[in-house]
């Protein structure tokens, strides 16, 4: 027999869990949308450079992280390892295409790379650096690979988060 204590004590626990239940919903269903979002992932991993000296944990760290978004159940990780300038323009060519349309798109770069003139450089194995010359060379045979920040266009109210651009109309 629940008398009129039980009933305002039933209301109580009502109005203290009635806003978690909503907002663990609201995550429930948040998180089951971004679930079924596509997303993709470019990791690059260069370690063996030609003019420079070698790096050796490039390979595991993009092995480390493409275990990591699978797991995380991307649609696509794409790996490549000591790109030469032709073939990182060729992988991220073929990355822009395949991040069309997605909701997520991840560019993972470890290996040497450098910041001039407030300017970030990712840098290929092929890369012969001599004079600061040598990167702003442009926009034939460049010999990095800019990286701007570029906030994605959102649908939701949200804000987004800042991601990496690689332009390669300047690469």
């Amino acid at each position: 027999m629940v008398g009129a204590g039980g009933k305002g004590m039933f209301m109580g626990h009502l109005r203290h869990w009635l806003p978690l239940s909503i907002l663990c919903m609201a995550l429930f269903v948040s998180a089951s949308d971004a679930w079924a979002a596509k997303r993709v992932a470019l990791l690059i991993g260069n370690e063996k450079y030609e003019a420079t000296s070698p790096l050796n944990n490039p390979a595991n760290d993009v092995e480390l992280m493409k275990a990591s978004f699978e797991e995380a159940g991307f649609d696509t990780v794409t790996t490549v390892h000591d790109v030469s300038r032709q073939d990182m323009v060729k992988a991220l060519r073929e990355f822009e295409d395949l991040a069309t349309g997605a909701e997520v798109a991840i560019v993972y770069y470890s290996g040497h790379g450098m910041e001039m003139n407030g300017e970030n450089f990712l840098l290929p194995v092929d890369v012969q650096l001599k004079t600061d010359k040598d990167v702003e060379e442009r926009p034939s045979g460049s010999t990095g690979f800019s990286v701007r920040s570029k906030a994605p266009p959102s649908s939701s109210s949200s804000s987004s988060t800042p991601a990496a651009t690689i332009p390669l109309s300047r690469a």
